[in-house]
């Protein structure tokens, strides 16, 4: 990647989707509208703006700032990859600034760590007896969202609302599951959960009753927070084989007993969340029925405490949980910290109004580095994004050039 000449690069010269693309904003200039969105598809943003403002750091010969290291990882949303393996021996800085925020008007000063776990419940096909009729049962209209960041908006579940329904009608019938796929990740709150279930025709009609009854108490509880959610119930063409009834009670337990949502607030800074928990996926394959789940929390401890809830649920059912990923520590909140006060300085010289200081409960891999760093500083700054990982991605292209002058300001306080 050259460098124009004559100019210093401004940060709009990489600017781009999945990968950074050089953009020329005078000869190919942005839309009049804020944001910038790709088409059918993520546009990236999350992360090729905080890349972007690396390169045009790295790449620059008149910004004042101190010696710079660059650290890029990979794979963050898969468990933070990048994060774990990289080996921090090499650095020797005692400030680290992240770009991985979201916003332009805050400074994420402190946030939470996760861990991911994987449920296993045995549950090998058998074939479904010669009378039973289908039925598909599915969650639709809900607001889904980050596991992290709208956690605390109490949006209904699509796999528990399933796991409910099928707690109800479990109880009273021989309910065999024969096809299943909800969640789309982890820590996406899932919006919609499809289920295919067998069952006797003799409890037919009363069936369709229990699952109309549970859907009008779902429907009431999450009148403010999911107020489009609904359930389709349809008949289905009958498969040959299905699990056993055992194994539909088996999901529905552990749906509706494992804890989801917001666990706990925090005491230390209140208004954010301290721990929570997010059924992610529910999948059907010929070994049985997997389900994966993400705990978030800003205090070990109460993370570890909500896996052993969990692994304990799992073995009374006959399942087994186990840690899927990576058990990423929290980046503690430090209130002292010189870096977040020239920071502060920094958004008040060049945008005239001061951010707000931000200890979150979402997870990011900057624990991996306190922790691993004794000593170091730590903030995370950011620009305007929505819709992360998604095709409905936006970044504000305006919000970038707004940070920029801040970065450049920062740079120029920690040379001095």
């Amino acid at each position: 990647m050259e460098k124009q000449k004559g100019k210093t690069p401004s940060v709009c010269d990489w600017i781009g989707g999945g990968h950074c693309v050089v953009i020329d904003a005078t000869n190919h200039p942005l839309s009049a509208d804020d944001d910038n969105t790709a088409d059918g598809t993520s546009l990236g943003a999350d992360n090729c703006v905080g890349v972007a403002y690396i390169l045009a750091l790295l790449g620059s010969t008149d910004i004042p700032h101190p010696p710079l290291e660059a650290v890029l990882t990979v794979m963050e949303e898969k468990g933070k990859v990048g994060g774990a393996n990289y080996d921090t021996t090499k650095l020797t800085g005692t400030h680290m600034i992240d770009f991985n925020w979201i916003t332009d008007d805050q400074i994420l000063a402190g946030c939470g760590g996760d861990l991911p776990l994987a449920i296993d419940l045995p549950a090998a096909p058998d074939p479904t007896p010669e009378d039973y009729i289908g039925k598909q049962i599915a969650i639709r209209g809900l607001h889904g969202g980050h596991c992290e960041f709208d956690i605390h908006l109490e949006r209904a579940n699509a796999i528990v609302a399933l796991a409910r329904i099928l707690a109800r009608v479990s109880g009273r019938f021989d309910v065999r599951i024969a096809e299943l796929s909800c969640g789309v990740q982890n820590n996406v709150i899932p919006a919609d959960a499809p289920a295919t279930v067998m069952l006797d025709p003799r409890g037919a009609a009363t069936f369709d009753q229990e699952v109309a009854a549970t859907a009008q108490t779902l429907k009431d509880e999450f009148a403010c927070a999911d107020p489009d959610l609904r359930v389709d119930v349809h008949d289905h063409p009958r498969t040959d084989t299905s699990r056993p009834a055992s194994a539909t009670s088996a999901v529905a337990w552990l749906g509706i007993l494992i804890p989801n949502g917001v666990v706990s607030w925090s005491l230390v800074t209140p208004g954010i969340v301290e721990s929570s928990n997010n059924f992610g996926t529910l999948r059907l394959d010929d070994d049985g029925i997997h389900l994966m789940t993400t705990i978030t929390a800003g205090v070990t401890s109460s993370k570890h405490h909500i896996a052993e809830q969990i692994t304990a649920l799992a073995d009374l059912v006959g399942g087994t949980a186990s840690e899927f990923g990576l058990d990423a520590p929290e980046f503690p909140y430090n209130a002292e910290s010189e870096l977040l006060r020239r920071a502060r300085e920094a958004y008040t010289d060049v945008i005239g109004t001061e951010p707000t200081t931000l200890v979150s409960n979402c997870s990011l891999e900057l624990g991996m580095f306190t922790n691993r760093l004794s000593g170091l500083d730590t903030i995370s700054i950011g620009t305007n994004l929505s819709g992360l990982h998604s095709p409905a991605e936006r970044v504000s292209h305006r919000s970038i050039a707004r940070v920029w002058p801040v970065v450049k300001t920062l740079m120029g306080k920690l040379d001095s």
